[in-house]
């Protein structure tokens, strides 16, 4: 197997966020990046900052804001402007109905990384469920961005 090109953490909330976050990771995986998946639950925020590549997967589809995706929000909220310089990112939300349930939170966690100094690697992405289309698309240019990035980094 040739080696890694990148470690990408994939963060999610919500069955669909989950099943989008599984199924990027494995399109990211199967084109030799390192990829790490986590619940916003189960992930201490805070390691964000040490992070060199983030993807965030939501589901907008319950009736209420989860209270990991509100902690997240509010943990980015307390980072000072310029802070996450180093990090590339990129966010998907998911919404099942036809029209949303509550407040795009993918919006403000897309406009909280940039204010932070984050680099988007592709744009923010709202699609509805089935999003298989939508999920390789979004896929295919985090990866093909991720491989141009490391290929033109200067050799020192």
């Amino acid at each position: 197997m040739p080696p890694m090109k990148s470690r990408i953490l994939v963060l999610h909330s919500g069955p669909s966020g989950c099943e989008c976050a599984n199924g990027v990771a494995s399109k990211l995986y199967d084109d030799c990046h390192e990829v790490i998946v986590a619940d916003l639950s189960r992930f201490l925020a805070s390691h964000i900052l040490a992070e060199r590549a983030l993807l965030v997967c939501l589901d907008n589809s319950r009736k209420a804001p989860s209270e990991e995706v509100l902690d997240f929000v509010d943990f980015l909220s307390s980072l000072e402007i310029g802070s996450l310089t180093g990090l590339k990112y990129s966010v998907l939300s998911v919404d099942q109905a036809t029209r949303g349930r509550w407040q795009d939170f993918g919006r403000q966690i897309d406009a909280l990384l940039e204010m932070l100094g984050a680099r988007r690697l592709a744009r923010r992405m709202h699609c509805r469920v089935p999003l298989a289309d939508h999920l390789q698309d979004w896929a295919e240019t985090i990866s093909t961005v991720l491989a141009i990035k490391r290929d033109s980094a200067p050799v020192y």
